[in-house]
C-alpha cells in the first residue's frame, strides 16, 4: 500500500482506491509528462510493474526465446562465425547476442 507522509504533522495518510482511480483518470485526461505528479505516477507504475508476475514471465519467456534462437542459428551454421555474419544482418546479431 502506498502511504503519503505529512511533513507538517507527521502523520501517515493511505490512498485509497478511489485516490487511484481519480489520479490514474487525471493523468490519462491531462497527460502529466512533466513535474511531481508525472514523477510520481512512473514511481508508482515502475514498482507495480516491477512486481507484477506476468510481466516477469513474459520477460523470462523472450529471454528463453532469444536463447533458443541463438542456439539454433549457432547449430545451422556449425559455430561458423563468417557464415552467421553473412546471413544475418548486424542489427539483429546484436540483439541475439553475437558478439562479431
Amino acid at each position: 500500500m502506498l502511504y503519503i507522509y505529512s511533513s507538517i504533522i507527521g502523520e501517515q495518510m493511505k490512498i485509497t482506491n478511489e485516490d487511484r482511480k481519480l489520479f490514474k483518470e487525471t493523468y490519462a485526461k491531462y497527460k502529466l509528462k512533466e513535474g511531481f505528479i508525472g514523477k510520481l505516477f512512473l514511481s508508482v507504475l515502475g514498482r507495480t510493474l516491477k512486481n507484477d508476475k506476468n510481466i516477469a514471465k513474459a520477460i523470462k519467456d523472450a529471454d528463453e526465446s532469444v536463447e533458443n534462437a541463438r542456439k539454433s542459428i549457432e547449430d545451422r551454421f556449425g559455430g561458423d562465425k563468417e557464415e552467421v555474419k553473412k546471413a544475418i544482418p548486424q542489427s539483429v546479431r546484436k540483439y541475439l547476442g553475437f558478439d562479431y
